[in-house]
């Protein structure tokens, strides 16, 4: 009697999931770069989730269509010189916000802060321009804005010189700093790891 309970728990667990993976395949990538003016700082975006895939995939595509949840973005800034990487904040995207791609977007450094942005969109408008802005301090203090800042000329005209970028080769992908023809690499991002470069890591 106790291993029919059992079994009809594990039935019942079982359709409860809807037939998907438990909790499914980690996935990150980066969204947004930006060097700090002075060039002694870079801003990182970063958005991860949770993809769930299903156990019997009858629609004959792949690996069938993935549930995804727990989207969540995080902004890190790395000191250049002392090769220093910090978390400064880890926020959920909206949980109406379940269709389309979704991003952290760095926009400008002030003083000691930098302008972000969630974007997403619900399932019900795929083509939408919802976004949640905020200004992050480099101590972790984040306050949520209803816009960006206006960009001066003057700031604009600073960001023709030396910014983030980056380069993906022989499955390695690398964040520099430079401009074009010298740049420099800083990080690399491995299995969802920053890690500052040095001989061991980078060839």
């Amino acid at each position: 009697m106790h291993k029919i309970k059992l079994i009809a728990l594990f039935v019942t667990v079982f359709l409860i999931s809807g037939c998907y993976q438990w909790q499914g395949e980690f996935n990150t990538r980066i969204t947004g770069l930006r060097l700090k003016l002075g060039g002694d700082v870079v801003a990182i975006g970063i958005v991860e989730h949770y993809s769930r895939y299903p156990l019997f995939n009858m629609s004959g595509w792949g690996r069938g269509v993935p549930k995804v949840h727990g989207r969540k973005g995080r902004v890190y800034f790395y000191n250049i010189k002392e090769q220093k990487i910090e978390e400064k904040v880890s926020i959920k995207f909206p949980k109406e916000w379940d269709a389309g791609d979704h991003v952290i977007a760095l926009h400008v450094w002030k003083g000691e802060g930098i302008y972000f942005k969630l974007a997403g969109c619900p399932k019900m408008n795929q083509n939408c321009n919802e976004a949640e802005h905020y200004h992050l301090l480099s101590n972790g203090k984040i306050d949520q804005v209803k816009e960006f800042p206006r960009v001066t000329k003057e700031y604009s005209k600073s960001l023709l010189g030396d910014s983030a970028y980056q380069t993906y080769n022989n499955e390695v992908l690398t964040i520099n700093v430079g401009h074009s023809g010298a740049w420099e690499p800083i990080l690399i991002y491995k299995n969802h790891n920053l890690l500052p470069v040095d001989e061991n890591n980078i060839k």
